[in-house]
């Protein structure tokens, strides 16, 4: 089962109920579906945290990238379990301050083709 991608439906969503579907290595957590966006072509990945809903443990996402067309969260500390419920919440002023910058960079870009014909790669 490959993870939903939440953030293809919904940039501007800040949190979402998932399901823990796998765990590696005791801290790198693949759920059913997120809304992380993960570290890909030269965008830094989200961060924030996963709250287990049975009795509202959270863990720190410090990393997120996908691997084999999963979304794998690396947590702090470690302690999800496959079959967890769990609340992910976003970093919402990084998120935000990402998709800006993102936005800008493509801006740019096109100027630059635009005026110079330099290509920004």
């Amino acid at each position: 089962m490959m993870t939903k991608e939440l953030y293809l439906d919904d940039m501007y969503l800040r949190e979402f109920k998932a399901k823990v579907i796998a765990v590696e290595n005791e801290k790198y957590v693949v759920l059913d579906q997120s809304g992380f966006y993960p570290k890909s072509g030269g965008i830094e990945n989200d961060l924030g945290s996963l709250k287990r809903i049975r009795d509202g443990t959270t863990f720190n996402v410090v990393h997120v990238m996908k691997v084999k067309g999963n979304i794998s969260h690396e947590i702090e500390p470690t302690g999800l379990n496959v079959g967890d419920v769990v609340k992910g919440e976003l970093d919402w002023t990084r998120r935000y301050e990402l998709m800006r910058y993102h936005t800008a960079a493509h801006v740019l870009s096109g100027l630059f083709f635009q005026l110079g014909n330099v290509k920004v790669t």
